[in-house]
């Protein structure tokens, strides 16, 4: 399994979609990033407002 930095606007892009009805699996595919973490994303945009990483 790869580790690779992922732009903050890939995040903002997948998330976009998934809000615009595709599925967390399709934007996933379309954008080239595991489904996992096209779900932690909108789960993260979802509760926060934001689908970056929260530095403290």
């Amino acid at each position: 399994m790869s580790s690779r930095t992922l732009s903050l606007d890939l995040r903002e892009r997948v998330v976009a979609v998934v809000l615009n009805g595709l599925s967390r699996r399709q934007a996933a595919e379309r954008f080239g990033v595991s489904p996992a973490s096209a779900v932690r994303w909108c789960a993260l945009a979802a509760a926060t407002g934001n689908s970056g990483r929260v530095t403290v």
